[in-house]
């Protein structure tokens, strides 16, 4: 079989050579449209629902908001496990689905079930803003945060610069899924009534909340026909200061209109906060959290918010201004930096190892060449599957880095070997098949067995699948594009650099100080079975010994 596939390159060349630049080329391009990220996100596959009520005990909520959410929820298809958390005020559902779900699949169905929870719900509940879905995101996917300083503005200013102006603009930036602000008061239009009035007046706390709410909306009022031209008529009532507050109407009182202001204090106020943020622990700020849309690339998303945090600064009234104080951008490049730089000193090392040592700068640039061929293949893998460009994914290509050219250097010097040996009538093509057929095997079932090492990894589930199964499929593909090149492209390769007949070159050249070092050490082994056996042994129980009281833990200790 390795026969065939190596006589059927090498009579079509052309075709291998045009699938090796195709090869590299999509992978370049894989390499550059990958999303970037520091870790593989190990978060579940996730949809939230919350439901607030003002003022409800933990044990109602559970009773009227949470349960008809669970139930509605446990029916929707591919739902693992349903969870509630019901405290005061608010009702939270964590809907877990299978990780086969597509996320945005799983928001829809839930979305579509929001309505026949809400009808299950008591009709006189008073949800704040009904039940809502959480967005699109993850619990890895916060990429930026940042503070807003000022010295001339409080912190109830800075809070209102933050869910006005600041988070509306940063909810723009493409791939960002949501922007949760902390610290500083939120600012309100606060109506304080004053009970001795609403009894001297007879109204009603009631009274007060319909009329301010019928009062604060503008209406349509059809339009009116005037010769050829037509005029919108509308009812402008929205409210927009406080004194439109003050003057709303409340009934009429011996002949007399009474308003807000004569039953109430109308003024601005801060509203009850369960949390704040300080700097340093120094002084009080507004802050804001800004998470990325599920599968989102990081690196962009970082970028763009950069630059409209710049425009932001430009639109804040003077002395206020927006501080980044943390940033996945600067994780992510260290993460791309380390992974570059392994890979770049490994490409080096490989490189001199092939041009010194085997003492052949045509067969060097065939050995080197499967260095690009097997990564750019792992990365249009990765492309095609969505998987993003993380220290796990790159690592798996950093380890498998040192085997790939393995395959190459053995079908290479075997064939130039075999040249060499037959220097007669021969034709290289014959040569080369004859030495595929004989090494061909081998190194097939090497590269297997090296795959095979990495199943475990690659089956893997559920948070421990997701942080190493990518390293598992990287260095699987990248060992079986190392495959593919030693047993169909470096054949090709070796056919079209070395034409003619191969010239036989002297035995004493081949035995250099490098040959003579390991048949020396060579020989004390064979000479010294014994010996070598009980190292081996005594390593096995040493290293046994040691793995019995070695830790455990999930990820290594960043500090």
């Amino acid at each position: 079989m390795i026969e065939r596939l190596v006589e059927w390159s090498l009579k079509y060349k052309i075709p291998i050579l045009i699938i090796f630049v195709a090869v590299c080329a999509l992978g370049c391009w894989a390499l550059f449209s990958l999303p970037i990220d520091a870790f593989p996100d190990i978060s579940p596959n996730l949809v939230q629902v919350f439901g607030e009520v003002d003022g409800m005990a933990a044990e109602e909520i559970e009773q009227l908001v949470s349960r008809p959410i669970e139930v509605s929820m446990m029916g929707l298809p591919g739902v693992k496990t349903v969870r509630s958390s019901s405290v005061f005020g608010l009702a939270t559902v964590n809907i877990y689905f299978n990780d086969d779900v597509d996320i945005y699949l799983a928001h829809e169905l839930v979305n579509q079930k929001l309505s026949a929870a809400e009808a299950a719900m008591p009709e006189n509940l008073d949800l704040h803003h009904g039940i809502e879905k959480g967005p699109i995101i993850s619990g890895m996917g916060k990429v930026l945060s940042y503070y807003i300083e000022s010295d001339r503005h409080t912190t109830t200013e800075l809070r209102t610069f933050q869910d006005w102006i600041v988070k509306r603009n940063l909810q723009t930036v493409p791939g960002v899924g949501d922007v949760i602000s902390q610290g500083g008061y939120v600012r309100q239009y606060q109506i304080r009534l004053l009970p001795y009035k609403l009894l001297q007046y007879d109204i009603t706390i009631e009274d007060v909340h319909t009329a301010i709410k019928t009062n604060n909306q503008n209406l349509g009022a059809n339009f009116i026909v005037r010769g050829d031209e037509e005029f919108i008529v509308r009812s402008l009532g929205l409210i927009k200061n406080l004194d439109d507050i003050r003057y709303i109407p409340l009934r009429t009182h011996n002949g007399t209109p009474v308003f807000v202001k004569d039953v109430a204090n109308v003024e601005f106020g801060k509203g009850i906060r369960r949390g704040f943020a300080t700097l340093n622990g120094e002084k009080e700020v507004a802050a804001g959290n800004v998470y990325k849309i599920h599968k989102a690339n990081s690196f962009e998303v970082i970028n763009r918010l950069k630059k409209r945090i710049e425009e932001i600064n430009r639109q804040l009234p003077e002395g206020a201004r927006v501080v980044v104080f943390y940033d996945q951008s600067f994780l992510v490049s260290n993460t791309i930096n380390t992974i570059r730089y392994a890979l770049g000193i490994g490409l080096i090392l490989v490189c001199v190892v092939a041009f010194v040592f085997l003492g052949n700068i045509r067969n060097a640039f065939i050995m080197v060449f499967s260095l690009p061929f097997s990564i750019f293949i792992t990365f249009s893998v990765m492309k095609y599957y969505g998987m993003s460009g993380d220290l796990i994914s790159f690592g798996g290509i950093a380890i498998a880095l040192g085997m790939i050219i393995d395959a190459t250097i053995i079908m290479v010097e075997k064939i130039q070997a075999a040249l060499e040996k037959d220097a007669g009538d021969s034709s290289i093509t014959e040569v080369i098949l004859a030495t595929a057929k004989e090494i061909g095997p081998p190194i097939f079932f090497a590269i297997v067995i090296i795959i095979i090492v990495f199943i475990p990894i690659i089956t893997l589930q559920e948070v421990e699948g997701k942080m190493f199964r990518p390293m598992g499929i990287t260095v699987s593909v990248t060992m079986l594009g190392s495959l593919i090149y030693a047993l169909l492209v470096a054949p090709v390769l070796y056919s079209i650099l070395h034409r003619g007949k191969p010239r036989k070159r002297a035995k004493k050249g081949r035995l250099t100080f490098f040959h003579r070092g390991y048949r020396a050490i060579l020989s004390i082994f064979l000479n010294k079975r014994i010996l070598v056996v009980s190292l081996i042994i005594l390593g096995l129980g040493t290293g046994g010994w040691f793995f019995t009281r070695l830790g455990t833990e999930f990820v290594p200790i960043l500090q």
